[in-house]
């Protein structure tokens, strides 16, 4: 990347640079896009995708007692003794 192009963007941006930020990031960019060409440029060994089918052990479905409505609301910071009470947030 040129350092026009470096300061083309920092402007859409809304960033402000002096010249010798502008002379460094454009160092910079070059570094990372010839860095990236290598990296697609690399010649890898591919392998076929296995598909991996994950099992859930889950536990069986019991049947329990439920909480009732005053442990529920026990330890609630805030309550009407039916509804938690929670600070209004939006307006």
């Amino acid at each position: 990347m040129t350092k026009k192009e470096i300061e083309h963007l920092a402007n859409l941006s809304k960033l402000d640079f002096g010249e010798r930020e502008l002379e460094v990031f454009a160092k910079e960019f070059k570094n990372i896009l010839d860095f990236v060409s290598v990296v697609e440029n690399a010649k890898i060994n591919t392998k076929p995708q296995v598909a991996r089918i994950a099992l859930n052990d889950l536990r069986a479905d019991e049947i329990r007692e439920s909480l009732s409505q005053a442990k529920v609301l026990m330890n609630a910071p805030g309550t009407d003794g039916e509804y938690f009470i929670v600070p209004k947030v939006v307006e």
